[in-house]
């Protein structure tokens, strides 16, 4: 991730190349030299000195099981010879950091590399200098790899950044601005005028939000007013001078103590990435934090808040095998069919389950640090195949060719079964971990995981009435025994994320279930900073603020659809009395959010992290739009659509597929 601030100083490096696929993560090189291994590009930025030009965010992972080969056959030689390098040059190295380490990209986990990562201040003569450093640690560490027996095939970076990139960033929303908040919609149409006006910019908008954004953590309210701006990977940095100064001129013109800032950054769908299906559970659980229980056994009935995918793996164009990506059940619905009865449903979205659909193309990452093991990158899909229809139109039941989703996602028995393993070497003859393993992997090999059936989904192309996505999926459960309950969390799950009594929601919704709906965001807006919360496979339960500015965004999948951007509704997480929380991350796609009542009023769909940021926000669409859409894609055979009502002791009725 590139970035660039006018006035809140917050840092700059340029962008990629990019095709169809997902992201080709690299920079622009500044120039290119050559070592003992081959030529390399450096990239040469404000603020950073980098090779290989990669670009932000990356993720440190200090001595995890990709370091460890090369300290145990380099020591800290290498960090010894940076620190030689930076007095060399008359670097300040008092307060520098200097650390080998495994740099991983934020949204891929395989996408990584060992690197020297250093930390010191930018001074004027920092690009002169940060460029001699970074070349001679590059052609010093290829040559020691060449000539250290053991050591073929390591592949070491050198990123050096100012402490300015190093410092996190939180993020916090505008509180009693109606002024601003009225104009907003002016502010974001102007800004978007000015990049849809030039070449570099064009077409490569990816968010334009509005937050408090800075690195004060005690006081997030001093934090400056930001308009946020996030550009696709491929829009060329070096010309975002001008044109930040251009739409830092019109915020002034506000009068509203804007500051503008522009990154590389994409609008995340909350799923869980693309894993092999065998990755080990110590590179599995480093992905996102992803809420991997392993330590308890399978379920029949699946609940709201579980994790689920589809059922099967992704075969990559080399022959490579990937984990699908992992979603939310949102909730569980029921659907009344003409005068037909009350039918149960799951609620998700439809990204979640579309890589089931044929048509869907995975690549190996050409760009990929790493060739014989690259990461990988989603492409569009084949032209007229099933996924290009589904994303036009929607899908429609078919008995024929069913899309089978699962609970639990494969990825998290993987990582169960690899962790169990793991384990058991240490215990090999604990009964009650071998009895867990044995149980949970017959579950999961009978194919006792696959609950349910893809009903009705949205694709893309759809809107709400004010310019919103819908990204919506219906599964059907193959039995009334896996459709489980809509249980909200109790009192002591929302004290063990350390949230103040005054963040959590009231004492009649503890264990209770989820209530109806409520169309608060579309007939009568929730106040700005107003509390709502979800349950979801990754982040489990956290609490949101309800922002008053909606964001537009774009985002990558639908690109080949030359969708127009939407205009969403904003959830920003909560500090606790810890830390600061995430409202949502990879794997809560689909979690439906509701209010201090217990009532629905939307469905989680995307979510963005500034770089260095501690809290992501989430995007959520109307629970109303969601059922209109559903009842509207069905031809209007579905009359009536309302959150489960679940009889005391049952578990619900599930009918017959209506016809087609």
């Amino acid at each position: 991730m590139s970035s660039t601030s006018f006035k809140f100083g917050v840092p700059t490096p340029p962008s990629t190349n990019s095709s169809s696929s997902t992201r080709s993560r690299r920079l622009q090189p500044s120039s290119t030299a050559e070592s003992f291994i081959g030529k390399f590009g450096i990239a040469s930025l404000k603020f950073r000195v980098t090779t290989p030009p990669r670009p932000r965010p990356l993720i440190n992972f200090d001595n995890d099981e990709v370091c460890q080969p090369a300290r145990a056959l380099f020591g800290y030689e290498f960090e010894n010879k940076a620190v030689q390098l930076l007095v060399e040059n008359g670097i300040d190295t008092e307060q520098a950091i200097v650390k080998l380490t495994n740099r991983v990209f934020r949204d891929d986990a395989f996408d990584n590399q060992l690197t020297l990562y250093i930390v010191t201040k930018w001074m004027p003569s920092s690009p002169t200098t940060w460029l001699t450093v970074v070349e001679s640690l590059k052609k010093y560490m290829d040559r020691r790899v060449t000539d250290t027996p053991g050591a073929e095939g390591l592949d070491f970076a050198v990123d050096m950044v100012a402490e300015e990139l190093d410092r996190k960033k939180y993020l916090s929303l505008i509180r009693n601005e109606p002024k601003l908040e009225a104009d907003w919609p002016v502010i974001k149409a102007k800004v978007f005028k000015i990049l849809e006006g030039d070449d570099l910019t064009k077409g490569h908008m990816t968010a334009i939000s509005l937050f408090r954004l800075g690195f004060d953590a005690m006081n997030v309210d001093l934090n400056p007013k930001t308009v946020f701006i996030s550009l696709g990977y491929d829009s060329p940095e070096n010309g975002w001078p001008d044109i930040l100064s251009r739409i830092q001129h019109i915020l002034d013109d506000f009068g509203h103590d804007l500051h503008a800032h522009m990154e590389h950054n994409m609008v995340f769908p909350c799923a869980f990435d693309l894993l092999p299906p065998r990755s080990t559970a110590d590179s599995t659980a480093k992905v996102h934090g992803f809420n991997f229980n392993i330590w308890r056994p399978y379920k029949t009935a699946v609940d709201s808040g579980d994790d689920i995918g589809v059922a099967t793996y992704l075969s990559r164009s080399d022959g490579k095998l990937k984990d699908p990506i992992v979603g939310t059940l949102g909730c569980w619905v029921q659907i009344r069919v003409k005068d037909g009865p009350w039918k149960t449903m799951a609620l998700t979205n439809y990204h979640v389950v579309r890589l089931g659909y044929d048509g869907f193309q995975l690549n190996p990452d050409p760009k990929s640090p790493t060739p014989a093991d690259p990461g990988s990158v989603i492409g569009y899909p084949t032209s007229k195949s099933e996924l290009w229809a589904a994303d036009n139109d929607g899908t429609f039941p078919d008995h024929s060719n069913e899309r089978r989703i699962e609970h639990p996602a494969r990825v998290k028995h993987n990582f169960a079964m690899a962790k169990l393993g793991k384990v058991m070497t240490v215990d090999p003859v604990d009964p009650v971990l071998r009895t867990l393993r044995d149980t949970n992997k017959a579950f999961f090999d009978s194919d006792a995981q696959v609950f349910g059936r893809v009903y009705l989904s949205s694709g893309y192309k759809k809107r709400t009435a004010s310019g919103g996505r819908l990204d919506w999926a219906l599964i059907e459960p193959y039995s009334e025994s896996r459709i489980g309950r809509n249980t909200l969390p109790q009192r002591d799950d929302w004290f063990s994320k350390h949230y103040l009594p005054e963040q959590i929601p009231p004492h009649p919704t503890y264990g209770a279930q989820l209530g109806g709906w409520a169309d608060t965001l579309r007939t009568a807006p929730l106040g700005p900073g107003d509390l709502v919360f979800k349950v979801g496979a990754s982040t489990t339960w956290t609490v949101g603020e309800f922002s008053r500015t909606k964001t537009d965004c774009s985002i990558r999948e639908d690109k080949y659809m030359k969708q127009p951007k939407s205009e969403e509704y904003v959830y920003i997480g909560q500090k606790t009395e810890k830390d600061f929380v995430n409202f949502t991350d990879h794997g809560d796609s689909g979690a439906v959010v509701w209010d201090r009542q217990g009532d629905v009023v939307g469905l989680l769909f995307r979510g963005q992290v500034p770089d260095n940021g501690t809290t992501a926000y989430g995007l959520v669409t109307p629970i109303g739009d969601i059922f209109d859409s559903i009842k509207k894609h069905s031809g209007k055979h579905i009359t009536d659509i309302r959150i489960a009502q679940f009889p005391s002791g049952t578990v619900g009725t599930v009918q017959p597929l209506l016809a087609e």
